[in-house]
């Protein structure tokens, strides 16, 4: 129990000279548009995006749950996020919040949810 863990040397690198998986210019292929709903049409929207939302508001262990989150939203102190692919088909959601420090403005995720991938 008492003993002192073996210590291990730690090498840093420069990894910014290394050549690029891909070239920042290069063409990427897009397969998704994210884009911030409006707080007026989260009503419209919500029987579909709660069942994302559901298992992630299931791991926040109680400190959320789908009435506050909606409420939250409503009131835009949570932000909901729609990921579509280019059938318009939503395949992720997710919230986000500002979180304010006293010189600085953040934006942070909450809520993260997507179907299963088949």
């Amino acid at each position: 129990m008492g003993d002192i863990a073996e210590e291990v040397p730690l090498e840093l690198r420069d990894i910014s000279r290394e050549p690029r998986v891909k070239p920042k210019n290069a063409p990427r292929k897009i397969t998704h548009t994210i884009t911030l709903v409006p707080a007026g049409y989260v009503n419209s929207l919500w029987f579909e995006v709660r069942d994302f939302l559901g298992p992630a508001v299931a791991r926040t262990k109680g400190r959320w749950n789908m009435e506050y989150l909606h409420a939250a939203i409503l009131n835009e102190q949570q932000h909901l996020w729609l990921a579509f692919d280019q059938d318009n088909k939503i395949e992720g959601v997710g919230t986000t919040e500002f979180v304010n420090y006293p010189c600085k403005r953040y934006v942070g995720y909450s809520i993260l949810g997507r179907f299963q991938l088949q």
